[in-house]
């Protein structure tokens, strides 16, 4: 096998070569697992490998077509790089702008299959105004999450109070809704502002 370079079938077998220089020169013995190795690319079973059984036995021949194969691959050409046409870009963002739910400027890139740093940098008066939009949007989402969760945090923590109970995340979760609670951000911070307005410490 490998012309009989040692080198070429240390590579072969995922040995080092040292150690099949090793099995040549020092008459050192193969493992196990080396042994295995070699049985496998040889086309061989154990016991004819370690009992020298070679009749009939002939190296096995490259696939020539996998050699084939790699080489097209690496050697394949390139794509032509994609031309962008930033005015019909910039327009495309203008008009984002008048969706009736807004959109992030992340998303505009996901629709327009472009990096959002990328709109930053070539469109950045319409990015900007986009983001801008989004995070009025996205303020206006938490006032409106905030305002239909407070009744049933000013209800559950005035409960618990008036049961002598401290005010805690666990005595809030038993009370209300998992569905309100899930879409308030900074459930602490509310919880805090809503104890200092019922007067409870």
């Amino acid at each position: 096998m490998d012309a009989g370079k040692s080198a070429a079938f240390a590579r072969r077998v995922g040995l080092s070569k040292a150690t099949v220089h090793h099995w040549l020169r020092d008459d050192g013995t193969p493992t196990l697992g080396a042994s295995l190795q070699m049985a496998a690319h040889a086309g061989l079973t154990l016991p004819d490998l370690l009992s020298g059984k070679l009749d009939g036995w002939a190296p096995p021949v490259p696939n020539s077509q996998l050699v084939l194969d790699l080489r097209v691959e690496l050697t394949g050409k390139r794509s032509a790089p994609r031309t962008l046409d930033w005015d019909a870009i910039k327009a495309e963002l203008r008009s984002f702008m008048s969706l009736s739910v807004p959109i992030s400027v992340a998303e505009a890139g996901r629709r327009l299959n472009i990096d959002d740093r990328h709109l930053y940098l070539r469109a950045n008066q319409e990015a900007r105004a986009l983001g801008e939009r989004w995070k009025r949007h996205l303020a206006m989402q938490k006032r409106q999450v905030l305002a239909e969760a407070r009744p049933y945090l000013i209800a559950a923590c005035s409960d618990i109070a008036m049961e002598g109970k401290a005010v805690s995340l666990r005595e809030i979760e038993s009370r209300v809704p998992a569905a309100v609670l899930g879409r308030i951000e900074s459930l602490f911070d509310v919880l805090v502002d809503i104890k200092n307005e019922l007067g409870i410490a």
